[in-house]
């Protein structure tokens, strides 16, 4: 998990498997590892992990982003039902969906599942797709840069909030403040 490359993390999860065939969680992260680039083996991880270790209802939420990067939405409410049916507490299930909803580009339907969601003030990227990106996507452009400077006000080191706000300056013909906004985000990834 603190690995400082894709190598080394799939090199650190291979020896995990060798020692113990049979740790779910180990599955799982081999997942997380290939989600990005092969999403259809990333699901036969998490099913594996599944198989192993049944509580394990973080590998629903992912074989449902996987199947929503697929853009098999169907298969990914599925794994999103059978996951909430083991554990309604999870915050995740309505973000999850939601996710899902903007893939499908049905904006209303994910901000209506976000903009209420309690945990939006506290999870930056809950309020980066819950409240912005679907205004912005609706062309209602004022109201998601205003929500975006909240957010970067309030997590000024959430990277992903500052680049959206950047994108709408520019898009709100604040084209010298977008630009600004972008360059420092590249310096700062410079310096990281």
């Amino acid at each position: 998990l603190s690995a400082t490359t894709a190598g080394a993390a799939a090199s650190a999860i291979a020896r995990a498997l060798s020692l113990d065939p049979s740790c779910g969680e180990a599955w799982h992260h081999a997942g997380d590892l290939v989600l990005e680039g092969d999403p259809a083996r990333a699901i036969g991880y998490y099913q594996r992990a599944l198989e192993l270790d049944p509580a394990l209802d973080v590998s629903r939420r992912a074989m449902a982003a996987a199947h929503e990067m697929l853009d098999r939405f169907g298969d990914a409410e599925t794994e999103l039902s059978l996951g909430e049916i083991a554990r309604p507490d999870r915050p995740w299930w309505r973000q999850t969906r939601a996710r899902v909803e903007l893939a499908r580009r049905n904006y209303t339907a994910a901000a209506e599942m976000l903009g209420t969601d309690p945990t939006a003030d506290a999870m930056p990227m809950v309020w980066l797709v819950g409240r912005i990106v679907p205004a912005a996507m609706t062309s209602q452009i004022e109201e998601a840069r205003k929500s975006a400077v909240g957010l970067t006000e309030r997590y000024p080191g959430f990277c992903e909030g500052q680049a959206v706000l950047a994108a709408l300056e520019w898009d709100s013909a604040g084209n010298a403040k977008g630009r600004s906004l972008g360059n420092m985000l590249l310096v700062v990834a410079a310096i990281v």
